[in-house]
């Protein structure tokens, strides 16, 4: 039987604090009818992963405004195709550049949205992955 709200897990890698952003994404998400489970700053590969499987997530949305969200993804996509998890990545918050959203979409990222995303297009983003076949 088809769930009927797509469920969304959403995190910030790292060390990164600047968590205005993922709160309002949380509020755009919920406004839209999904459920979203907000881990907050400070998450690891593991920790994220760990509660994508306890919250049967369709999406992991996770936002870094370091540079270090490369090796964080890297590390988080490893960690899913291990446990053979099909879980939709979706990378968002500081500016990535196109060289970068290259890279991450050649790990496996579903999206990539940049700073100044509309509401509708965020929305529609976790959307459209979470409505994907699964691979």
């Amino acid at each position: 039987m088809a769930r009927s709200r797509t469920r969304v897990v959403l995190g910030i890698f790292g060390l990164d604090q600047h968590d205005f952003g993922a709160k309002v994404v949380s509020a755009i998400l919920r406004d839209a009818g999904m459920e979203v489970v907000y881990l907050g700053s400070f998450q690891t590969a593991e920790t994220i992963v760990q509660a994508a499987i306890e919250e049967d997530a369709d999406v992991i949305g996770m936002s870094c405004h370091s540079w270090e969200y490369l090796g964080y993804t890297r590390e988080l996509i490893s960690l899913l195709r291990e446990k053979k998890l099909d879980i939709a990545v979706v990378i968002g918050g500081g500016t990535i550049s196109e060289a970068d959203e290259s890279s991450l979409r050649a790990m496996g990222v579903s999206d990539v949205l940049t700073p100044g995303a509309t509401a509708e297009e965020i929305v529609h983003s976790i959307q459209r992955v979470a409505a994907r076949p699964a691979s």
